[in-house]
């Protein structure tokens, strides 16, 4: 692989993702898994990842993002390409570590961070749960 050129990897790094989010072509539950991976294999894939724009394009916000500056570094690593943004609204709890300490930054903190690239979205899913009236169930 060492002798494959930047420009073929880059392409194959970002074809593992789907054109969007929740495409159902695509079995990509998560792509910050992918981007994970593929930055982890070697030091040159680490580096060819990086520096490959397309492949940091979505952005998940829910309840396992644990700070502003992983938001911060998407945004910085996809450049000015067109973001593909998911929010889980429902279930937002910081989580405390042993010393009571908020782990996770606040939705709404990292929430407008999202927001002030609001001009780059290209789809935006929300999720939310909530409990249906009384009235309503059966």
């Amino acid at each position: 692989m060492d002798s494959f050129p930047v420009e073929i990897l880059s392409k194959i790094f970002t074809n593992v993702l789907p054109p969007e989010i929740n495409d159902v072509r695509y079995r990509v539950d998560n792509p910050a898994t992918v981007q994970a991976t593929i930055s982890s294999v070697c030091q040159r894939w680490h580096q060819i990842a990086e520096s490959t724009a397309a492949l940091w394009t979505f952005i998940i916000l829910n309840k396992r993002t644990k700070s502003k500056e992983g938001i911060k570094r998407r945004l910085g690593l996809s450049g000015n390409l067109p973001l593909h943004v998911s929010m889980q609204v429902s279930g937002w709890e910081p989580r405390l570590d042993d010393l009571g300490d908020a782990k996770n930054e606040s939705f709404r903190e990292m929430h407008a961070l999202l927001v002030e690239h609001v001009g780059r979205w290209k789809t935006l899913r929300v999720e939310a749960r909530m409990e249906l009236p009384s009235e309503l169930r059966r």
